[in-house]
């Protein structure tokens, strides 16, 4: 495929987007949906259980769309179900709360001897890869539950196992023996490392390969997570004897989402103990005795309620797109390996000038060998001196040059712990101290707590590895050791910034409209929110998602004006028309109330009419609606910090009712920026208090309590930033090397100014603010 086709088959790639997370979701086509709209709107597709004209279509389809799959993954409906789940989570999900599990007991008659004097289990056994996606360790608490024996193995323990194969009977023995179910699991491709695990495997384990090691006997069942391997692999499942396989169709085709499938052995699915029913899954059942008889196809007494049958229907239009443009998945593996060993080779080459490596990946292999790699490359930087850069610091820098990629532990902790060497007291200690999964909280005492991931599709181009290694030479390589601010005493606590002396409040700003433009005042009123009239209006897309300017830059440019003496909110730009509309608005009986997120607070908002909305559309070239907050409405946050006092009652703003910057630290900042013009640099940090005078760089960092007049502010916590700071708020440009430089110098969290909210009952006096008002830190 080449850069003409991409761009026309994948337009959502446009604008210099580098997309790396293919395995997370890969791209879909355009002719695929554009066939499936053909599709769904030229032939009626009715509820498969009503049984209509329509509804036969609708059954005929999936049937045809079963038999696709299986052919996909060379077998046939003789010997495999395809039960339609809502991924491979949901289908792992079915399968260990269904599984014939046997409670297991050491210290009853659940244990026998063996004839080597050793203790075995009758029970049964769930074993699960330290290797492993979430989905399949949260298998263990079901098994867990149900009285099973859980054991987790490290790779080198299976392959262990899995090589004394001179031990071990043959699988007919196996299936027939006598005793409890055992199930073990794991991924045929790791989503950490891209690394394929012996599908060998599946047919030792069947073997009885883990009785010796577990102590147990009796037969062994198998769940392949296949989602990491088949989107970029094939899988052979008539060579392959996994009972039970799960797939996300996602990961294949990038479209449906919230689809997958459990494709099982005809011969396993019937062990299963299923005992819910839903509609479509028997043939008959009386309301009010206990007599129900279940599908003669297995697959329907599976699948409960109505299947999602259009998203099925477009799984065709993706196995046709996957040869058509793709040329089959054994071309995508070729392809995608190669372009995965080409940035290999560049990241594992990539030194320091001190001659020290620059990436330390996590591999098995050299990426050389299909049958043992995919696609996925996981790996941190190092700085010069070998200290780590944190992953959240590196996505920061990455989005700004518009690459996607995933960073933290992929929802894979245990290879997390296996890669990084993270004891089991290293991950409930960074629990213990903050970190979650998703967060930014990327070290801890100087180790990381994950990683970075790239991965390939069939639809990436050698120019996407390219842009890739491209940025990791311009920005990493002798990537400068972050400056840390001396812990000490400050200049207040040394007496020396008294009298008149004492920092004073320089300029004040508040942002009528969510990420517009700033108002600067002299003088301006404090409200129940923070500064009056501050961020009360925001601009949705069409579907309601707030706008700002890291979507749309160009929203820098509308600037706002209040006129508090004919109570008018007027927005103006450049080469259109202002338009005004009223300053207190309230909603009427007739008013559509409607509920937003911002920061995951819900806030309630109502529109502001088509006149702003069509002039708001024409100047940012998308269509868009301004809505303002229901002031009737409280939006409440509640920060985590216990040294903060209470919630806050807030406007739209992101996080708290104030921001606060100092010109020290804008100044200290301004070392690393040296063309930058000192108040374009702190325009972009969009303060509502900006104090000069003699203060320390960042002392503000350390502030709890502070006094402008007669009020009194306490900090709830540091503005962490966003690549939002790179843009120019006069020209709506974006310059790289703000953000760059601000995670350069002040760690990946990015950091710069303080969050505050107003203590009512401690401030006294007037509830204006003015410039020159004297400031005073409280503590």
């Amino acid at each position: 495929m080449d850069a003409t086709l991409r761009l026309e088959e994948f337009p959502q790639l446009s604008e210099g987007v580098v997309y790396l997370d293919h395995a997370g979701t890969t791209l879909f086509a355009r002719r695929q949906v554009d066939r499936f709209t053909t599709d769904i709107t030229s032939n009626l597709y009715g509820n498969p259980h009503t049984g209509s004209t329509s509804s036969q279509l609708t059954s005929d389809t999936i049937d045809q769309v079963r038999t696709r799959i299986l052919e996909h993954f060379n077998t046939s409906s003789d010997s495999h179900s395809v039960v339609f789940t809502s991924g491979a989570t949901a289908a792992l999900k079915l399968v260990t709360e269904t599984f014939p599990w046997t409670s297991s007991d050491s210290s009853s008659t659940n244990a026998t001897s063996s004839a080597d004097g050793g203790t075995t289990l009758e029970g049964s056994v769930f074993c699960y890869l330290q290797d492993n996606h979430t989905s399949v360790v949260g298998m263990r608490e079901v098994a867990s539950s149900k009285g099973a024996t859980v054991r987790c193995c490290s790779p080198t323990e299976l392959w262990s196992a899995c090589s004394q194969r001179g031990e071990s009977g043959d699988i007919s023995q196996s299936l027939q023996s006598a005793g409890p179910n055992h199930l073990i699991a794991f991924p045929g491709q790791s989503n950490f490392s891209g690394y394929k695990y012996p599908l060998d495997w599946i047919a030792e384990c069947k073997r009885g390969s883990l009785d010796r090691i577990f102590g147990c006997s009796g037969r062994w069942f198998v769940a392949l997570d296949a989602a990491s391997l088949v989107g970029t692999s094939s899988l052979d499942l008539s060579a392959c004897g996994a009972d039970f396989v799960s797939v996300s169709f996602y990961k294949m085709f990038g479209f449906p989402t919230g689809l997958g499938a459990l494709i099982a052995r005809k011969d396993a699915l019937v062990c299963l103990n299923k005992t819910y029913f839903g509609g479509g899954a028997v043939a008959a059942y009386s309301a009010t005795r206990p007599f129900h008889a279940q599908r003669k196809l297995l697959h329907e007494w599976f699948e409960d309620g109505t299947l999602p049958f259009l998203d099925i229907i477009a799984l065709r239009h993706g196995f046709d797109v996957l040869d058509s443009l793709a040329g089959g998945i054994k071309k995508v593996t070729e392809h995608t390996l190669e372009l995965a060993r080409y940035t290999y080779d560049g990241l594992i080459s990539l030194k320091h000038s001190n001659g020290t490596p620059m990436v330390r990946c996590y591999a098995e292999t050299d990426y050389s060998d299909r049958r043992t790699q995919g696609p996925t490359i996981a790996f941190n930087l190092l700085r010069p001196n070998s200290e780590y850069v944190g992953y959240a610091e590196f996505q920061k820098l990455a989005s700004l040059y518009k690459i996607e990629l995933r960073t933290g532990c992929f929802c894979n902790i245990g290879a997390c712990q296996l890669y990084l060497g993270l004891s089991d007291d290293d991950i409930r200690g960074n629990f213990e101290a903050g970190h979650v999964c998703g967060d930014d909280i990327d070290m801890i005492d100087g180790v990381p707590t994950g990683a970075v991931r790239i991965s390939f599709g069939y639809m990436s181009l050698r120019s996407d590895a390219d842009a890739f290694l491209n940025f990791l030479r311009s920005n990493f390589v002798d990537y400068k050791l972050r400056r840390t601010q001396e812990e000490g005493p400050s200049m207040l606590e040394n007496g020396t910034c008294n009298g008149a002396t004492h920092p004073v409040l320089s300029q004040i700003g508040l942002y009528p409209v969510k990420s517009c433009g700033a108002m600067k005042v002299s003088r301006w009123e404090m409200g129940p929110q923070g500064l009056m009239y501050d961020r009360l209006w925001m601009v949705v897309n069409e579907a309601g998602v707030p706008l700002n300017q890291k979507r749309v830059p160009a929203m820098c440019l509308i600037q706002p004006s209040i006129d508090l003496k004919r109570r008018q909110l007027t927005l103006s730009t450049e080469g259109s028309d202002e338009i005004s509309l009223p300053l207190d608005a309230e909603p009427d009986a007739d008013t559509i109330l409607e509920m937003k997120n911002v920061c995951a607070d819900r806030c309630q908002t109502f529109d502001c009419g088509d006149a702003v909305a069509d002039w708001l559309s024409k100047v940012l070239c998308q269509r868009c609606r301004l809505h303002r907050q229901n002031a009737k409405y409280a939006r409440r946050r509640r920060t985590e910090r216990s040294d903060v006092t209470g919630p806050s009652t807030l406007s739209l703003a992101n996080v708290d009712q104030y921001l606060l910057i100092t010109e020290a630290s804008s100044a200290d900042f301004m070392k690393s920026l040296p063309d930058q013009p000192m108040g374009a640099l702190m325009d972009r940090f969009r303060a509502n208090f900006v104090v000069s005078g003699p203060l320390e760089p960042f002392e503000e960092d350390r502030w709890q309590k502070v006094r402008i007049s007669g009020s009194v502010f306490e900090v709830t916590e540091l503005c962490l930033r966003c690549r939002m700071i790179s843009i120019d708020q006069m020209t709506a440009g974006e310059s790289k090397v703000t953000f760059r430089e601000l995670t350069s110098e002040r760690g990946s969290k990015a950091s710069f100014g303080i969050l505050m909210r107003r203590v009512e009952e401690e401030s006294m006096g007037d509830v204006f603010v003015s410039t020159d008002m004297s400031v005073e830190v409280i503590k």
